[in-house]
């Protein structure tokens, strides 16, 4: 038990922090949602791709619980798992539903593809230690990162790659060494993250103050 408690403890330390990036994520998918809901046609012909009562369900399912797996979607959406294959396929080429694959399982997000990147990465537990570290410390190579996170540093050059792949770092050779840093959107997200914590705070503190 102690150690299934440690296991969640240690989960909601890596999803909490990205409460903000999702309200700031969301709201970019809201806006460009009004923006094209008017002209929400397909790419192939006119017709619309939610005009169908189950992809609607799957759409939305997906939009109120980002990152949701292929059964859970299912579920919530009471669409069977043969036939929510097809309309998925449908929603991600009509460039509504991104899928990311994280360890092996496909994840379902609404909008755009490094959106969805960026929030499956913060919330994995072995990339997004490793994104919040550069982040902290800036250029890095990976022995750096490795004695900063306190990781083998086999582990943590694999979950670069993996972040490389996804286009959320870039990684270039100087040398012998090979230094890694954060892509320039998602500095900018991660930056916008602490700020968005510090406003939090300042605000819980003036209201405690108020309180006394």
């Amino acid at each position: 038990m102690a150690g299934n408690a440690g296991l969640a403890s240690a989960s909601s330390a890596v999803v909490a922090p990205t409460a903000g990036i999702r309200r700031r994520l969301r709201s970019r998918f809201d806006r460009l949602w009004r923006l094209l809901a008017p002209f929400r046609y397909s790419r192939w012909d006119d017709s619309d791709p939610l005009d169908h009562e189950g992809r609607e369900a799957l759409y939305e399912t997906i939009e109120r619980s980002p990152g949701a797996y292929l059964s859970a979607v299912c579920e919530s959406a009471d669409v069977p798992v043969s036939t929510a294959r097809h309309h998925l396929d449908v929603l991600e080429d009509e460039g509504l539903v991104t899928t990311v694959k994280v360890r092996g399982k496909r994840r379902f997000y609404p909008g755009r593809a490094e959106d969805a990147e960026l929030v499956a990465a913060l919330e994995d537990e072995g990339t997004a230690p490793v994104l919040r570290a550069l982040g902290r410390l800036g250029d890095s190579h990976g022995g750096r990162l490795a004695d900063e996170l306190d990781r083998d540093p086999s582990t943590v050059s694999h979950h670069l790659s993996r972040l490389e792949d996804a286009g959320l770092v870039e990684r270039e050779r100087e040398g012998r060494a090979v230094v890694n840093r954060l892509s320039p959107e998602v500095r900018g997200v991660l930056r916008g993250d602490e700020e968005t914590g510090d406003e939090e705070t300042d605000t819980e503190s003036e209201a405690s103050a108020i309180a006394d």
